[in-house]
C-alpha cells in the first residue's frame, strides 16, 4: 500500500529541509510503509530513520500549514461546587473538564 498524499508531502519536507536524504527515503521506502501501516508515519520516521520526533513536527506543520501549539502538562482541578449531588443525580449529568 503507498503512501497517503500527505504523508508523501511529509516526506517531501524532510528531504528538502535535509533533515532525511532522498536516497535513504527511497532505499528504506518499503520498510517506513509497512510501520506506517501499524503504528503511524511520525512513529516509522523516527523509528526507521532516527529522524527526531521534533524534527518531525516541524515538517508537519510545514507540510499541513497546521499550526504548532503547546498543550498544558498539567490540568487544572475542576471546581468543586459547579453542580451539587442533588442536581447531578436529577440530570444524570456529570461535568467532565478536559
Amino acid at each position: 500500500m503507498a503512501l497517503t498524499r500527505e504523508q508523501q508531502q511529509l516526506l517531501e519536507v524532510l528531504s528538502a529541509d535535509r533533515i532525511v536524504q532522498s536516497d535513504q527515503l527511497n532505499s528504506k521506502r518499503a520498510m517506513i510503509e509497512d510501520v506506517a501501516r501499524q503504528k503511524g508515519i511520525a512513529r516509522s520516521l523516527v523509528e526507521i530513520l532516527g529522524i527526531s520526533e521534533e524534527d518531525v513536527v516541524n515538517a508537519i506543520v510545514k507540510a499541513t500549514g497546521v499550526a504548532r501549539m503547546k498543550i498544558a502538562t498539567e490540568m487544572d482541578a475542576a471546581p468543586s461546587n459547579i453542580l451539587t449531588e442533588d442536581e447531578i443525580l436529577r440530570y444524570r449529568a456529570l461535568p467532565v473538564f478536559l
